[in-house]
């Protein structure tokens, strides 16, 4: 291999972490819009996702989750959507939604930068189920989160 097609991966240094954290109860298919708002503008540098178990397993038939189980929704300020998607459904049911696996968010998969700069901004996101859990709980009864590595930007944005 040439040493000239790589390079070293290197982010600016985040002074935060800010997580917003629910329970998606293994028969709920998801939860409502969390909220985290901020007193500035905002950059964010990467994020991570984690699903815990909420309690102790229930045993039989029950899966338990990983961030490849659960979709996610992200916006800013409820009116910029950061995720979207198209493809098909289990059901054959073409999708387009702002739902992405959350797995795929992992700054060690990718990383980003995401600016938000109005003077409060207010970054929503929304998990679920990725496949229908109408009939029953598929899942464990779960703890799902998203920290995300940030720094506060100058008031005005970047």
């Amino acid at each position: 291999m040439n040493a000239e097609n790589f390079t070293a991966r290197v982010l600016p240094a985040t002074e935060w972490t800010w997580e917003l954290r629910d329970s998606l109860p293994g028969a709920t298919q998801e939860t409502p819009r969390l909220s985290l708002n901020f007193p500035g503008p905002i950059e964010v540098l990467g994020v991570h996702p984690s699903v815990a178990l909420a309690g102790a397993p229930a045993g039989g038939a029950l899966i338990v989750p990983t961030t490849e189980d659960i979709l996610v929704r992200l916006d800013a300020n409820q009116k910029e959507r950061i995720t979207n998607t198209t493809g098909r459904g289990t059901l054959g049911v073409t999708l387009g939604s702002s739902l992405v696996t959350l797995a795929a968010l992992a700054s060690d998969v990718r990383w980003l930068r995401w600016l938000v700069t109005n003077a409060q901004p207010d970054l929503g996101v929304q998990f679920r189920w990725k496949p229908d859990v109408s009939g029953g709980a598929v899942f464990e009864d779960s703890i799902v989160s998203l920290a995300f590595f940030l720094r506060f930007l100058p008031e005005g944005g970047a």
